[in-house]
């Protein structure tokens, strides 16, 4: 019972995050390309929007949190998400400019340490299990 319970929150974490990368995308390509904003804009708009379809997502279909402080949930999420962002940056940096290591191959391992960096906050800080008592 654990393991499909596992393996669907993650089939339910997989579906948001393909769903909130292609709204992060196509927000973009909005902003940026047909409002023509520019780009650095349109980057950080579209990571907001993006973020925010991401917390709800992952609050009400992945992890189902009962918790009634959304604020404080969003902050944690916000900032985790800004976080592990700086340790892709980190990780491209270190990887590319400091060691020469291929750039394709580093973002696919830093996107790699990322996904996994996030769903582990998510899981045990964000949206901890049995944190509400049930009546």
């Amino acid at each position: 019972m654990f393991l499909l319970n596992f393996f669907n929150e993650l089939m339910a974490y997989g579906v948001v995050g393909i769903i909130s990368t292609a709204l992060n995308i196509m927000l973009y390509a909005l902003f940026s390309k047909i409002l023509a904003i520019h780009y650095l804009a349109s980057t950080a708009s579209a990571f907001i929007l993006a973020t925010v379809f991401a917390y709800f997502g992952n609050r009400y279909f992945v992890f189902k949190s009962n918790q009634k402080a959304i604020l404080i949930e969003l902050i944690l999420f916000f900032s985790m998400r800004l976080l592990m962002g700086a340790l892709d940056f980190s990780i491209m940096y270190i990887s590319v400019d400091l060691l020469r290591m291929n750039d394709m191959i580093m973002k696919v391992t830093a996107n790699s340490v990322v996904i996994i960096g996030n769903y582990i906050c998510s899981r045990f800080i964000i949206f901890k299990q049995n944190t509400v008592v049930k009546e």
